[in-house]
């Protein structure tokens, strides 16, 4: 947890204007404050830290309250909420209140709104725009959905023996006795962990033991993935989708939630803690915004379940030829994020541990890279014009449509970033704010973001004004990248030059 401590406020370096963004920042600081509660570990310091994250978290979510209770990605006025965000919101939410205060009549209202999409059968269904269309499997079949929503109301303190939570209970126990073992593993998982909260202990067993034989092993490590099953042998850490992330993270937490757990359960758990940490980016955080909340919240629960009190005394060398350098770890600084820089690369490097704990080593290698020209899920041009000779100012016109293996996208961003001296025309952002797709931009110093809420194979033109303010010599082109934002892995780049020069 220790690089996720140290950098909450940038877990992703990513967009993050819209509701479902905004609980990047908000959830795992109530899982790392748990954490740290339930260990022992949160100093009066920490705590005033921690609750200064928390509040302003809130108190930003609920920009994003609709009038109903439930929550949207933009707010009221852009269609209904949603039932996914809704139910994370009412989770996150209810965990919160026990370290700053959380108004009791903001989860009362989120658990109305939730139990009013139940049907007679004691499922519920969805209503709002799902941005992640990963999942559609999970809103289309129910189970995932139900289960969901059953976790949140028995996080917000619903009584079990509610007729809602009855009802609700029955439902995804049906469902899961109806379904195939090959059915979305996604959608099992998250049964999984409502029957463990439900505290049916048969119920959370039978199916991680069926989810088991979908596993993958290899190197000591184990995940699963909702793509074709890769060749034997082969770990692609260094591209994991997403949504295998979360699928890995939330059966992680169903393995977690069995009571009075054996040693061989945690071995078994710190095998997917090891394919886990692997996909973290150096900030401590994953791919996407969701992904990054689920995965923490599998983190942080492992954590607690094998933190132990003992005395803790490590020292680690790292040395090379000409170099070495050591680490201690003890009680006094095992929350301490301790980095060095490597003098020399390429260069092989050696790590020795002695003593008593346990350490988590992670290298980050930064470098720079000509832009990749890929349009295999997008297609991207960026067109420009010079209007009248020595202008200061031009249109930048961005025509893109999906070319994936997909119907649809999930939301889609583009950030467009601002030749060095150049910035955006305000009059024409706020045209383009009416422009079909387009749910949002942001504006900031040197760059331009717009939030799509989908592309299709239908070409998309999106044209904003870009005025020259300092004159900068020898200036260089400025980048335009277009990506899926629950699945970053499908990204398209370019790049632009002022016309007139």
């Amino acid at each position: 947890m220790g690089t996720a401590l140290q950098n909450i406020d940038s877990l992703l370096r990513m967009s993050s204007g819209c509701g479902e963004q905004n609980m990047v920042r908000f959830a795992p600081n109530v899982f790392i404050t748990r954490y740290l509660a339930e260990t022992g570990q949160l100093t009066p310091e920490i705590k005033q830290k921690a609750a200064g994250f928390l509040e302003s978290g809130y108190q930003r979510q609920l920009r994003y309250k609709h009038t109903d209770g439930s929550y949207s990605a933009f707010g009221e006025g852009r269609g209904p909420g949603n039932t996914w965000l809704t139910a994370l919101v009412l989770k996150t939410f209810s965990q919160a209140r026990h370290f700053i205060h959380i108004d009791e009549q903001n989860i009362k209202d989120a658990a109305r709104s939730l139990t009013l999409s139940q049907t007679p059968s004691g499922c519920f269904q969805s209503t709002g725009k799902l941005f992640n269309n990963a999942l559609m499997g999970a809103v289309e079949e129910g189970l995932g959905l139900s289960a969901a929503v059953t976790t949140a109301l028995i996080s917000s303190g619903l009584p079990r023996s509610d007729p809602i939570l009855q009802k609700a209970l029955k439902c995804i126990k049906d469902l899961v006795s109806a379904a195939p073992d090959n059915s979305n593993l996604y959608n099992q998982a998250l049964a999984a962990n409502a029957f463990a909260l439900a505290g049916d202990e048969l119920m959370r067993k039978k199916i991680v033991s069926r989810l088991d034989q979908s596993a993958i092993l290899a190197d000591g490590q184990m995940y699963w993935t909702q793509r074709a099953r890769p060749k034997e042998g082969s770990m692609y850490w260094d591209r994991a989708p997403s949504v295998d992330v979360e699928l890995t993270s939330s059966i992680l937490m169903a393995h977690l939630l069995k009571p009075n757990l054996s040693s061989s359960d945690i071995g078994r758990a710190s095998q997917i803690v090891s394919w886990l940490t692997k996909q973290q980016n150096p900030y401590g955080g994953f791919a996407s915004s969701q992904d990054t909340v689920v995965a923490l919240e599998a983190l942080a629960l492992y954590a607690i379940k094998t933190y132990s009190k003992d005395g803790t005394d490590l020292r680690a060398s790292i040395f090379s030829e000409g170099f070495s350098h050591e680490i201690q770890v003890d009680n006094t600084n095992r929350l301490l994020l301790q980095t060095i820089e490597l003098p020399a690369i390429p260069s092989s490097y050696t790590v020795q541990a002695q003593g008593l704990g346990c350490l988590f080593l992670q290298t980050t290698l930064r470098y720079n890279i000509p832009l990749p020209r890929r349009d295999l899920t997008f297609a991207l041009s960026v067109l420009t014009e010079c209007l009248s000779l020595n202008a200061t100012h031009f249109p930048v016109t961005i025509r893109s449509r999906y070319v994936g293996n997909r119907v649809s996208t999930n939301m889609v961003l583009i950030e467009v970033k601002m030749l060095s001296g150049y910035s955006p025309v305000t009059e024409s952002l706020e045209e383009l704010q009416k422009m079909p797709l387009v749910k949002k931009i942001e504006k900031e110093v040197d760059q331009v973001t717009l939030y799509l809420e989908e592309l299709t194979r239908d070409s998309q033109d999106y044209t904003l004004v870009i005025q020259q303010d300092i004159q900068v010599q020898d200036l260089k082109p400025a980048i335009v990248k277009l990506y899926d934002y629950y699945m970053p892995e499908e990204n398209a780049v370019s790049d632009y030059s002022d016309p007139c020069l």
